[in-house]
């Protein structure tokens, strides 16, 4: 135990050697006030202001040289620099001064010998410094000038980049979708309009993309154009890369008719169908995608002929077969057939980028009908769902007669024109609400009247009692409007005569 309290040797030298070190709280405070201050006198001047200098900046005034004697070290070294500082800051500052004496003298005289030149002078330098701010100014113009011309060669920079009207000026007209598709159901309207709006966003951003995309096309190719001139392809790699991208089109083309064509159907597959609803409204894409699909069909056939032409025009052999690239042509043939393919590579190219703006707006319009659809499926489940929940539906249904007669009577819309089976009216839904209103509104107008009619006769017969019991009592309405009193014997009396007649009759 006596071993394990001891203190080590070494704890007890570094202890003894931090005794100088270490003093008591109240020491340490007495010595921070005392070196407070010290600093605090050293930022202030003799008035007690203070002086805005750094604290190692030494004063003009202090004399170091009798100090050097009783430092040693860096103490000593920096009392050394800070004296050779002190002194030449003290000589520069006596020459600057020096200076700035004999420089307003100059001008003193100066401007008492030559008072005239003064006044030259000035107008010079009133106009030389005019000279220059317009300088500057024109600078800064031409500097936001270049800016704006930058901004306005970028697409965003128009006005009118997201305007429907310019964006879609060369794109073919849309099918005319009925009113009834376009306006939103009274149910949940808001969201509906939001859908709208979300739809109309993402249909201006597409827009916008394609064209981005085409524009980007048509300057990759007129740079391929200008770095690789017609000469330098052979007429191998012409035919071959014509052929390739006519069969890669094509190919395309078709497939995104093939699933235009599917889309809707697939839609009107999937929506629930109900018994007594059979037509429901989704816009008419079918017909418009037809004929589309004829006018690309006609534009493909051209094409396609143009493409014969040229290629007998040339008359150049395909790279896969190996046989035929081993024959050798004259100088003159390949002139004439360089010269046909320069003739047109334009129309080429210009049928390429058509078939680009074409892709885009086959997007737009497929975007356009699935979106459509969606909403109209969403809204024909809604009118279900109400119809199961509501009895005023099955209690009362439209007739069938009505409709059919009106429809032979009226023009028929287009809504209605379509196939039941292939397209749906969701207009009928609200005309089978309307209908059931109004029917039953005049249900409950017939039985308020019958009603009314009841309580009439019921008063009226009322107002009879009343006159037999007030006849009974022996009020009787007199000829000057006053009421007297009679005896229930006295009319008995009075009218025995008639009694007894009554009483032998019915015997």
């Amino acid at each position: 135990m006596d071993a394990l309290d001891e203190t080590p040797e070494v704890i007890c030298k570094l202890q003894s050697s931090l005794e100088q070190y270490i003093k008591p709280r109240k020491t340490i405070s007495q010595i921070r006030r005392i070196l407070r201050l010290h600093l605090h006198a050293y930022l202030q001047d003799a008035n007690h202001n203070l002086v805005n200098r750094p604290l190692l900046l030494p004063t003009l005034t202090q004399n170091l040289e009798g100090s050097l004697h009783d430092v040693k070290g860096l103490s000593r070294e920096y009392l050394r620099c800070v004296h050779f500082n002190t002194k030449a800051r003290n000589e520069y500052l006596q020459l600057s001064n020096e200076q700035l004496v004999n420089h307003n003298n100059d001008n003193l005289d100066s401007a008492h010998s030559n008072p005239d030149n003064n006044d030259e002078s000035s107008p010079c330098t009133d106009s030389f410094v005019d000279l220059v701010r317009k300088k500057h100014r024109y600078e800064r113009l031409n500097v936001i000038h270049r800016y704006i011309e930058e901004l306005a060669l970028k697409p965003a920079a128009s006005d009118d980049y997201l305007d429907l009207k310019v964006t879609l000026k060369e794109a073919a007209d849309l099918p005319q979708v009925p009113n009834e598709v376009m306006l939103s159901s009274s149910i949940d309207k808001d969201s509906a309009l939001a859908k709208l709006e979300i739809l109309t966003s993402h249909l201006e951003k597409s827009v916008f993309r394609a064209k981005k995309i085409l524009k980007r096309e048509q300057k990759l190719l007129s740079d391929l154009k200008a770095e690789l001139p017609i000469s330098s392809f052979s007429q191998n790699a012409h035919s071959s890369a014509l052929e390739v991208t006519r069969n890669e089109l094509i190919s395309w083309i078709e497939s995104e008719l093939v699933q235009t064509d599917c889309a809707p159907n697939d839609v009107t597959e999937a929506t629930p169908c109900d018994t007594n609803y059979q037509t429901q409204v989704i816009p008419d894409v079918n017909s418009s995608i037809e004929s589309l699909g004829k006018l690309y069909s006609k534009y493909v056939d051209a094409r396609k002929l143009l493409l014969v032409l040229a290629k007998d025009e040339i008359m150049s052999p395909i790279a896969g077969n190996s046989d035929d690239q081993e024959k050798i042509k004259p100088v003159d043939q390949l002139a004439t057939n360089s010269n046909t393919l320069g003739v047109i590579q334009p129309y080429l190219s210009e049928l390429i980028s058509l078939s680009g703006s074409q892709k885009a707006f086959i997007q737009l319009k497929v975007h356009l009908a699935t979106s459509l659809t969606k909403e109209v499926e969403s809204s024909n489940q809604d009118f279900d769902r109400l119809a199961q929940e509501s009895h005023l539906l099955a209690s009362h249904p439209i007739p069938t007669f009505d409709s059919e007669r009106k429809k032979a009577d009226r023009w028929i819309s287009f809504a209605e024109e379509t196939p039941s089976l292939e397209k749906q009216d969701s207009s009928r839904h609200a005309k089978q609400w309307i209908y059931a209103a109004q029917s039953a509104d005049n249900i409950d107008r017939e039985v308020v009247l019958q009603n009314l009619e009841k309580v009439n006769l019921s008063l009226a017969e009322i107002q009879r009692n009343i006159t037999k019991l007030d006849l009974l009592f022996g009020k009787n309405k007199g000829d000057q409007g006053s009421y007297r009193r009679r005896s229930v014997w006295n009319y008995f009396i009075e009218n025995t005569n008639y009694f007894k007649a009554e009483i032998c009759d019915n015997v």
